[in-house]
């Protein structure tokens, strides 16, 4: 038996949910937003606020555009997906799942094991990616100033990239147009 429960709020409302078998489904809010679930994926439209922190034991996050200071989204066994994230601080923990990040623009950890990980910056703020058993895919801005700390299983990087540094086949330190922010990604089996 299921049971659906629909609840109206105006667009400007602080939330905070808690549930333990069962879906999330937001709109595009503005406040402050918690969300805790052990087992149902949560998902979210445009979300506005200082801090979204929403977290699932075995439930996919998915959003489409999340702006606050701080995001913080964690689960396990199941995939983190938003379309753009601009946040001062950000975080994206899963495992044994992917993480997909259409745009991002704030200092950011991500974190999966078994996972792929894929993210476009926006800025040229740090970026620090963790997987044991996934491939990493980062796209950068061709103005990016970056300094790179990349080692993996096979590390690549595009031609069209001016890379002041060295590379080999599991690794890749160096500066991107003069060098800046950190980007640092770490895969062993990817």
């Amino acid at each position: 038996m299921d049971i659906d429960v629909t609840v109206y709020i105006p667009a400007r409302f602080n939330i905070d949910v808690v549930t333990t078998h069962g879906d999330v489904d937001l709109g595009s809010i503005e406040g402050e937003l918690s969300v805790v679930t052990t087992h149902g994926d949560v998902e979210m439209d445009d979300v506005m606020s200082s801090r979204i922190r929403v977290t699932s034991s075995h439930g996919d996050i998915e959003g489409r555009e999340l702006i606050a200071d701080t995001v913080e989204l964690r689960t396990s066994h199941a995939d983190i997906e938003v379309a753009r994230v601009d946040s001062r601080e950000f975080s994206a923990i899963t495992s044994h799942a992917d993480v997909d990040i259409g745009l991002l623009r704030g200092e950011s950890r991500i974190r999966t094991s078994h996972g792929d990980v894929d993210v476009a910056l926006a800025d040229d703020m740090s970026l620090d990616i963790e997987t044991e058993h996934g491939d990493v895919d980062v796209r950068l801005a061709s103005e990016a100033r970056m300094d790179l700390d990349l080692r993996g299983g096979d590390v690549d990087i595009s031609s069209s990239v001016d890379l002041n540094g060295r590379i080999s086949e599991d690794a890749a330190r160096g500066r991107i147009n003069g060098g800046g922010a950190a980007l640092r990604v770490r895969t062993t089996h990817g």
